[in-house]
């Protein structure tokens, strides 16, 4: 916190924490419970309560003194770099094993970068998101990017089912149509990936663009 709000580097330390399962006071447990259970999420596995939690933590403690604290500890380092939002050429790729010992350190390159048009451009980690509401339109999804970036979407698709293709017939009546009723998603998604084509001003073709995720809310 203190390095997202601008203290000066050489106010900023870092001390070690010695982990403790059964004092209740240090936040380790329940920091454990929060990051597991989001990685749960992303992969669909079952979250697990505190209780759970404490008790498992509880016997991997001999694990500590292996590559998993040497990961862990290599991981912190580059946490603590974004959090102080650190130029490209501080952060670090690791290469360890234990076994020899050895470990190599290199430079991460910039992530390739598609431009669009001219002002316009992204790498393999933007996306493209809109933030919608229960009466959120299909010419509402289209003047979005309209207006966001100047340009006109060509076709909308979610999964194998169109949305929006201009040219099929029919498909322009679905303009004032909400788009959740056009989506019809599955209940208790919050959002929904979309595959958008876009024609670009001064191109003979389509060109590839950012995934868009559309919010429901």
């Amino acid at each position: 916190q203190a390095a997202a709000e601008g203290v000066p580097a050489d106010r900023l330390k870092v001390h070690p924490a010695t982990f403790e399962k059964d004092d209740d006071s240090n936040g380790h447990i329940d920091f454990i419970t929060a990051a597991s259970n989001l990685r749960a999420e992303m992969y669909s596995i079952d979250a697990a309560d505190r209780y759970k939690t404490k008790r498992i933590a509880g016997r991997i403690v001999p694990a500590i003194a292996t590559t998993t604290a040497a990961v862990a500890g290599l991981v912190s380092l580059e946490l603590i770099k974004l959090v102080r939002k650190a130029p490209l050429e501080h952060y670090k790729n690791a290469f360890l094993t234990l076994a020899l010992p050895a470990i190599v350190f290199s430079e991460p390159a910039a992530a390739p970068r598609t431009v669009i048009f001219e002002g316009l451009s992204f790498t393999l980690w933007d996306k493209w998101e809109v933030r919608g509401r229960a009466d959120f339109t299909l010419h509402d999804f289209i003047n979005h990017f309209k207006s966001r970036h100047g340009l006109e979407p060509s076709m909308v698709v979610y999964g194998v089912k169109m949305i929006y293709v201009p040219v099929m017939p029919g498909h322009k009546k679905r303009l004032p149509q909400p788009l959740l009723k056009l989506i019809k998603p599955p209940d208790g998604l919050e959002y929904v990936d979309l595959t958008v084509s876009f024609g670009i001003p001064g191109a003979d073709e389509d060109k590839p663009i950012p995934p868009v995720r559309y919010y429901f809310q």
